[in-house]
This record gives C-alpha cells, sequence and structure tokens, in this order.
C-alpha cells in the first residue's frame, strides 16, 4: 500500500493542473484560432518529449515521470493564457 501511496498522490494532482489548462486551450479554439491550438499542441508535445528523454536518463519511480504530464497541461494553460491576454479576450 505504501508503494501506491506517491504515484496515487501524483495522478490526483495532475486534475488540479489540467483542469484550467485544458480549459483555457478549449477557449482558444473556440476563438477561432485552431492553427494558434495546433502550434501550441506541437510546442508542448516537444517540451513533454524532451522532458520524459531527460528523466530517463536517469533511472527514477513512475511518479517521476508521471509529472511530465503537470508539465504539459500547465505549459498549454500557460500558452493559452498570454494569448487569450494578448488578444483582449
Amino acid at each position: 500500500m505504501r508503494i501506491a501511496h506517491l504515484p496515487f498522490i501524483v495522478a490526483l494532482l495532475n486534475y488540479v493542473f489540467a483542469l484550467p489548462g485544458y480549459v483555457y486551450m478549449n477557449a482558444v479554439t473556440g476563438t477561432g484560432a485552431t492553427r494558434t491550438t495546433f502550434i501550441f499542441q506541437a510546442v508542448t508535445i516537444i517540451a513533454y518529449q524532451i522532458y520524459l528523454w531527460s528523466v530517463s536518463c536517469v533511472s527514477t519511480s513512475l511518479s517521476v515521470y508521471w509529472t511530465a504530464e503537470y508539465l504539459y497541461v500547465i505549459l498549454l494553460g500557460v500558452l493559452s493564457v498570454i494569448y487569450l491576454k494578448n488578444k483582449g479576450y
């Protein structure tokens, strides 16, 4: 049971970051900026892959790999908020 505690916490905390990240991303999509949405997704996926590659160079636990989801949704949310503020929405 103790082995599952940390992955469980990491998985639950993902929702704290994922909810606003995806909501703001959908807001950008709703403005009709599908090209911008694609660029945000591409940039975020590249950062996600680089993070996973760098983590894989170090022998580590599953919980650390799952933190890549934090990076993904936080970066997606930040890019979306910046876009929405600059466009005046």
